[in-house]
Protein backbone atom coordinates (compact mmCIF):
# COMPACT_ATOMS: atom_id res chain seq x y z
CA UNK A 1 0.00 0.00 0.00
CA UNK A 2 1.17 3.39 -0.82
CA UNK A 3 1.26 5.37 2.44
CA UNK A 4 1.97 9.01 0.65
CA UNK A 5 1.79 10.11 -2.51
CA UNK A 6 2.71 13.70 -4.34
CA UNK A 7 0.88 13.95 -7.77
CA UNK A 8 2.05 16.73 -10.03
CA UNK A 9 2.63 19.01 -6.87
CA UNK A 10 3.57 22.44 -7.90
CA UNK A 11 4.53 25.40 -5.60
CA UNK A 12 5.80 29.00 -5.62
CA UNK A 13 6.18 31.64 -3.34
CA UNK A 14 5.94 35.32 -4.94
CA UNK A 15 5.56 33.84 -8.67
CA UNK A 16 8.91 32.52 -7.93
CA UNK A 17 8.72 28.40 -8.69
CA UNK A 18 10.00 26.51 -6.24
CA UNK A 19 8.47 22.84 -6.77
CA UNK A 20 7.76 22.23 -10.05
CA UNK A 21 5.81 19.13 -11.23
CA UNK A 22 6.69 16.71 -8.39
CA UNK A 23 5.58 13.32 -8.01
CA UNK A 24 6.26 10.89 -5.36
CA UNK A 25 5.27 7.59 -3.61
CA UNK A 26 6.24 6.23 -0.22
CA UNK A 27 4.84 2.72 0.69
CA UNK A 28 3.82 2.07 4.10
CA UNK A 29 6.36 0.49 6.30
CA UNK A 30 9.88 2.60 4.49
CA UNK A 31 11.87 4.77 6.42
CA UNK A 32 11.74 7.88 3.57
CA UNK A 33 14.05 10.64 3.90
CA UNK A 34 14.13 14.01 2.03
CA UNK A 35 17.26 16.19 1.84
CA UNK A 36 19.11 18.46 0.41
CA UNK A 37 20.60 22.05 0.06
CA UNK A 38 19.19 24.80 2.36
CA UNK A 39 15.67 26.37 0.49
CA UNK A 40 15.34 23.34 -2.16
CA UNK A 41 11.48 22.54 -0.81
CA UNK A 42 12.29 19.75 1.79
CA UNK A 43 10.44 21.73 4.55
CA UNK A 44 7.71 22.58 2.16
CA UNK A 45 6.98 18.98 0.77
CA UNK A 46 6.43 18.66 4.57
CA UNK A 47 3.78 21.43 4.98
CA UNK A 48 2.10 20.40 2.23
CA UNK A 49 1.71 16.82 3.47
CA UNK A 50 0.37 17.89 6.81
CA UNK A 51 -2.02 20.59 5.09
CA UNK A 52 -0.25 23.57 6.99
CA UNK A 53 0.20 24.91 3.26
CA UNK A 54 -1.87 24.30 0.09
CA UNK A 55 -0.25 23.43 -3.25
CA UNK A 56 -0.49 25.58 -6.49
CA UNK A 57 -1.93 22.55 -8.37
CA UNK A 58 -1.55 18.38 -8.16
CA UNK A 59 -2.89 16.17 -5.45
CA UNK A 60 -1.42 14.45 -2.26
CA UNK A 61 -2.42 11.37 -1.52
CA UNK A 62 -2.17 10.02 2.45
CA UNK A 63 -2.91 6.15 2.42
CA UNK A 64 -4.66 6.19 -1.33
CA UNK A 65 -7.28 8.87 0.28
CA UNK A 66 -6.96 12.41 -1.98
CA UNK A 67 -6.40 14.54 1.22
CA UNK A 68 -5.35 17.81 -0.89
CA UNK A 69 -8.04 19.83 0.55
CA UNK A 70 -8.56 18.58 4.07
CA UNK A 71 -7.79 20.34 6.83
CA UNK A 72 -4.40 19.49 8.72
CA UNK A 73 -6.96 18.41 11.66
CA UNK A 74 -8.28 15.51 9.57
CA UNK A 75 -5.08 13.84 8.37
CA UNK A 76 -4.24 12.27 11.21
CA UNK A 77 -0.08 13.12 10.31
CA UNK A 78 2.13 14.88 13.31
CA UNK A 79 4.88 17.27 12.52
CA UNK A 80 7.37 19.28 14.71
CA UNK A 81 9.30 21.86 12.70
CA UNK A 82 12.99 22.87 12.63
CA UNK A 83 11.95 25.97 13.97
CA UNK A 84 10.47 25.98 17.59
CA UNK A 85 7.15 26.64 16.50
CA UNK A 86 5.73 24.56 19.39
CA UNK A 87 4.34 26.01 22.90
CA UNK A 88 7.02 27.41 24.88
CA UNK A 89 5.22 27.53 28.25
CA UNK A 90 4.51 23.24 27.84
CA UNK A 91 6.97 20.76 28.47
CA UNK A 92 8.12 18.62 25.58
CA UNK A 93 5.42 16.04 26.98
CA UNK A 94 2.70 18.34 26.73
CA UNK A 95 3.57 19.54 23.23
CA UNK A 96 4.15 16.02 22.38
CA UNK A 97 0.48 15.30 24.12
CA UNK A 98 -1.54 18.35 22.76
CA UNK A 99 -3.04 16.60 19.06
CA UNK A 100 -3.77 13.45 21.17
CA UNK A 101 -5.60 15.52 23.62
CA UNK A 102 -7.61 16.60 20.80
CA UNK A 103 -8.23 13.19 19.80
CA UNK A 104 -9.12 12.20 23.00
CA UNK A 105 -6.65 9.72 24.37
CA UNK A 106 -6.04 9.18 27.78
CA UNK A 107 -3.55 10.96 29.28
CA UNK A 108 -2.24 7.71 31.15
CA UNK A 109 -1.85 5.94 27.80
CA UNK A 110 -0.59 8.93 26.05
CA UNK A 111 2.05 9.06 29.40
CA UNK A 112 3.20 5.31 29.15
CA UNK A 113 3.80 5.73 25.48
CA UNK A 114 5.58 8.67 25.79
CA UNK A 115 7.79 7.60 28.98
CA UNK A 116 8.50 3.95 27.15
CA UNK A 117 10.06 5.99 24.29
CA UNK A 118 11.76 8.67 26.17
CA UNK A 119 13.61 5.35 28.16
CA UNK A 120 14.00 3.88 24.53
CA UNK A 121 15.76 7.14 23.13
CA UNK A 122 18.34 6.87 26.21
CA UNK A 123 19.33 3.50 25.28
CA UNK A 124 20.93 1.40 22.32
CA UNK A 125 18.22 -1.30 23.25
CA UNK A 126 15.71 -1.44 20.10
CA UNK A 127 12.14 -0.97 21.41
CA UNK A 128 8.53 -2.36 20.48
CA UNK A 129 6.47 0.20 18.32
CA UNK A 130 3.75 1.55 20.52
CA UNK A 131 0.47 2.98 18.53
CA UNK A 132 -0.94 5.15 20.46
CA UNK A 133 -4.85 5.16 18.62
Amino acid sequence: MIAVEYRNITKSYDRKPLLQDISLSVESGTLTVLYGMPACGKSVLVRLLTGLEKPDSGRIFIREVDMTDAPPGKRNIGYVPQSFALYPHYSVYDNIAYPLNLMHVASRKSRRAFNRRRSCSRSSACCESDQIS
